[in-house]
C-alpha cells in the first residue's frame, strides 16, 4: 500500500498517477476536498481511499505493516501565511 498526503492536489495526483502506472499497487489518498475542484484531480484514478487528515493517524495504526511507502505532499505551500501554529500543526 502507498500512501499519498495531498494526493488530490495537482502535484500529489500527479504522483498518484505515476504509482497507479508504475506499482500497479493499492493508493489510499489523505487530503481535504472541501469545496474546490481537487476531485478532478484524482477522478479517473484508481484508488482504495480517501482519508481525511484529521483521520490519518488512525489509518496509520491499523495498518503500519502494509504500508510500503508514504509520500508526504500535504502540507500548507503558501509563502505568505501567517499563521506558524497553522502551518506546523498541517505540515
Amino acid at each position: 500500500m502507498y500512501l499519498v498526503t495531498g494526493g488530490a492536489g495537482f502535484i500529489g495526483s500527479n504522483i498518484v498517477f505515476a504509482l497507479e502506472k508504475w506499482k500497479k499497487a493499492e493508493i489510499i489518498i489523505s487530503d481535504s476536498l472541501g469545496n474546490s475542484d481537487k476531485w478532478r484531480n484524482i477522478s479517473k484514478r484508481n484508488i482504495q481511499d480517501i482519508v481525511r487528515p484529521d483521520n490519518l493517524f488512525d489509518l496509520l495504526k491499523g495498518n503500519t505493516l502494509n504500508i510500503e511507502a508514504i509520500i508526504h505532499m500535504g502540507a500548507i505551500s503558501s509563502t505568505i501565511e501567517k499563521d506558524v501554529d497553522k502551518i506546523i500543526n498541517n505540515n
